[in-house]
């Protein structure tokens, strides 16, 4: 099996990840994973010895069901933040992506993820809806504004 590129210590946890951001019909597809409260865009962890490229369009494949296209790289967020009175500190590179077999409707499927099963429930979100609903990482909500802006790398530390 793959080792993710994932630390995790008595000082914190550290995570590399790519995330795809797909767009239709003026709607950009959003996910909950398993029983979560809140939105955000499939993806997953960089394995060691793997290039970021490959990582989006095989996390794109396993979680989304369907081959999707690389546009281009959008923005890379370096997220420092607290979860469950833990430190956390993540690397995320988040792609514009396209796919000619993106499904037009919502749609669930089951992913098997390490051999643990995640339920992945896909919506069409407009960017209004988006702006409504409780989205992780939250800074990347205000980045969908910008997705026509050059490739930049973004700093995040909760307060």
């Amino acid at each position: 099996m793959a080792q993710d590129i994932r630390i995790d210590n008595d000082q914190g946890h550290f995570k590399l990840r790519v995330a795809g951001i797909l767009q239709q019909n003026g709607k950009i597809l959003a996910n909950i994973i398993n029983q979560n409260d809140f939105y955000c865009f499939a993806g997953g962890h960089v394995e060691l010895g793997e290039t970021l490229d490959h990582a989006i369009k095989r996390e794109m494949e396993e979680e989304l069901g369907f081959e999707v296209k690389i546009e281009r790289p959008i923005f890379i967020v370096e997220n420092f933040y607290t979860k469950n009175n833990e430190k956390w500190h993540e690397i995320c590179c988040y792609y514009l992506i396209s796919s000619a077999f993106a499904p037009k409707e919502d749609w669930e499927l089951v992913e098997l993820d390490k051999g643990v099963q995640k339920r992945q429930q896909f919506k069409w979100l407009t960017p209004n809806d988006i702006a409504k609903v409780d989205f992780k990482p939250a800074l990347v909500k205000s980045l969908l504004l910008e997705l026509d802006k050059p490739f930049r790398v973004i700093t995040h530390k909760d307060k």
